[in-house]
C-alpha cells in the first residue's frame, strides 16, 4: 500500500507544479528550454575556468574524442599561463535536434598579458556542436580553435593599461 500512495503522491505534486504555472502564468519549461539551458551552462563553465586559469576544468567540458583535442589543451595551457583571460559569449544561432546542439557563437577573449599588463582583445565566429548522453552535456566539435592560440597574432586591439 505504501507504494501506491507514493505514486499517487508523485503524481499530484507535477499536476500541482503545473497548476501553479498556469495560474501564475508560467509557462512549463518544454525538453528544448531545459536542453538550450544545459547547454549554454556547459560553455559558461568553459569560460569560468578560463577566467580562473583552471584547464582541467576547462577540458571537462569537451568529449575526449574532439578534433585537435590535445591540441586545444595546450592552447588553453599556453593562455592561461602567459594571461588573465576574459570572456564573452554571443549565441547567434542554436538548432537543437533531441541529444545534440549546434551553435553558432561569437566568441570574445579579452587577454591580459601577465608579465608586461598589456590587453589584447580576440574575436572570432565559431561553430560548436554539442552532444548529451545521460544528463551531460560536452562539447563534441568546436572550430576553429585558432582563436585560442597564445602565439596568434592579435587580429584585434592591443591597448596599454
Amino acid at each position: 500500500m505504501a507504494a501506491i500512495g507514493r505514486s499517487k503522491v508523485s503524481c499530484i505534486v507535477p499536476l500541482a507544479v503545473l497548476l501553479c504555472q498556469v495560474c501564475f502564468g508560467q509557462a512549463p519549461e518544454s525538453e528544448s528550454d531545459k536542453q538550450s539551458a544545459q547547454v549554454r551552462r556547459v560553455l559558461g563553465n568553459l569560460a569560468d575556468a578560463l577566467t580562473a586559469g583552471n584547464v582541467s576544468d576547462a577540458m571537462d567540458q569537451f568529449e575526449k574524442g574532439l578534433p585537435d583535442y590535445d591540441k586545444l589543451n595546450n592552447y588553453f595551457h599556453g593562455l592561461v599561463d602567459a594571461f588573465y583571460v576574459t570572456n564573452e559569449i554571443e549565441v547567434l544561432d542554436e538548432n537543437d535536434l533531441p541529444g545534440n546542439t549546434k551553435l553558432t557563437l561569437r566568441w570574445a577573449l579579452t587577454l591580459t598579458d601577465l608579465a608586461t599588463n598589456y590587453t589584447e582583445d580576440r574575436s572570432a565566429e565559431l561553430s560548436v556542436r554539442l552532444a548529451g548522453k545521460g544528463g551531460k552535456w560536452r562539447i563534441a566539435d568546436l572550430s576553429p580553435i585558432t582563436l585560442f592560440d597564445p602565439a596568434r597574432g592579435s587580429g584585434g586591439s592591443r591597448r596599454k593599461p
